[in-house]
């Protein structure tokens, strides 16, 4: 599809219930929706304790809490606070929303926000039982340009927004308390001081890690010194 220009595009919502290194996966994508869109709000559905890490690492603006588990709620209390959000969502009126989480309650939660585009991939991470449909009206390939991994997995609805890949390093920094300590962790270590790497560790379908999930050496940073960076 042509891009949308950014005046179009005023509020963008993505959902990402996964886990923290989808979540910072997912950095990459809001860096470059950030470019492509730079007057554009952001907000992301996520697990309820990832909240204040995306707000802190700015991959979004607002951060919105969704339980996907049942957690001993009962099924009324369920659909109370599925309702509750989803009110709140069409609020809202966003422009653009992008479904990376790819489940049957996360597609619904995608359509009933309301937003007129809807990115969706095709086909979804697991085959569709024969009562569900696409709720997704801009579609976008399981893995787009750059291999099997899941940071292109991420990065694919960019194109499917007929977007170019403007940045695909990822969007986080570390904490100061976490940085400060890194000088005293290293010289503890026999690790060379003046060029380590950092590597993510990124979730495969069902758990499985594999070479698909390695972190591609191209968008690892070298550190000149001690430090920690993604």
């Amino acid at each position: 599809m042509s891009p949308k220009s950014g005046n179009e595009i005023r509020s963008i919502c993505i959902v990402q219930t996964k886990f923290l290194g989808d979540v910072t996966l997912t950095s990459a994508l809001v860096r470059n929706l950030r470019l492509a869109y730079p007057d554009a709000s952001i907000t992301m559905i996520c697990a309820p304790g990832l909240k204040q890490f995306i707000v802190a690492q700015q991959i979004a603006d607002v951060a919105v809490g969704f339980e996907t588990g049942g957690r001993g709620r009962t099924p009324l209390k369920r659909l109370t606070d599925y309702y509750a959000l989803i009110s709140a969502l069409r609020r809202q009126k966003f422009d653009l929303s992008i479904d990376l989480t790819d489940t049957k309650t996360s597609r619904i939660m995608h359509r009933l926000a309301g937003a007129p585009l809807r990115v969706g991939f095709d086909p979804p991470e697991r085959p569709f039982k024969f009562w569900e449909i696409q709720m997704a009206n801009v579609l976008a390939p399981p893995f787009g340009h750059g291999g099997s991994h899941y940071l292109y997995r991420y990065l694919s609805p960019l194109g499917a927004l007929g977007l170019a890949i403007q940045n695909p390093t990822l969007g986080c920094s570390p904490p100061r308390l976490p940085k400060r300590s890194v000088p005293g962790f290293f010289s503890k270590t026999p690790w060379r001081r003046n060029h380590t790497w950092l590597c993510m560790r990124a979730r495969g379908p069902r758990g499985v890690v594999g070479r698909r999930n390695i972190l591609p050496p191209s968008l690892m940073r070298s550190t000149p010194k001690p430090g920690c960076g993604l």
